[in-house]
């Protein structure tokens, strides 16, 4: 029984493909890549081929400015690949701005219930309108913080 077990575990680990067995040949034209070179410089750029002596990046300057250069391999240390979407992000964020601010928003509006008054007639109710305001609040700023914080780098090796 626990021989099948242990095959299917081992296949497994062989077969798993991550971002430091992959080869940088096989990354697709156009990921986004951080390249460190020997002398302590950096560049980071979109992927436009790959050669056995140089990788070729299209690197954005801040405004419209763009250019396309070359690096020698042998003097590149390390290659690392962007993962994640900023949508992605953003939505989870969203997620967990709602989520944690309503959630708030409802324990401290149920807690600090005195008396009736126009809006509410109840610790629920003023909970309830606490936590839709507080909602109202995290929603956006978890969106942000989430898309800031969306992307890994992962290494890819060999250079």
């Amino acid at each position: 029984m626990l021989r099948p077990i242990a095959m299917i575990l081992v296949l497994a680990a062989l077969s798993w493909t991550s971002a430091d067995a992959q080869r940088l040949e096989t990354l697709p034209r156009g990921s986004v890549v951080h390249i460190t070179i020997k002398d302590g410089s950096e560049a980071t750029g979109r992927l436009q081929n790959v050669s056995e002596e140089k990788i070729g990046l299209l690197i954005s300057a801040r405004g419209a400015e763009k250019w396309e250069t070359s690096f020698n391999r042998s003097l590149i240390t390390s290659v690392k690949m962007r993962r994640g979407s900023a949508g992605r992000g953003a939505l989870k964020g969203a997620v967990f701005g709602l989520l944690i601010a309503g959630g708030g928003g409802f324990l401290v509006g149920a807690a600090t219930y005195d008396s009736c008054n126009i809006i509410v007639c109840s610790a629920s109710e003023q909970g309830a309108f606490f936590g839709f305001l507080a909602g109202l609040v995290g929603l956006p700023a978890g969106a942000v913080i989430g898309a800031s914080h969306a992307y890994k780098w992962e290494p890819v090796g060999p250079p």
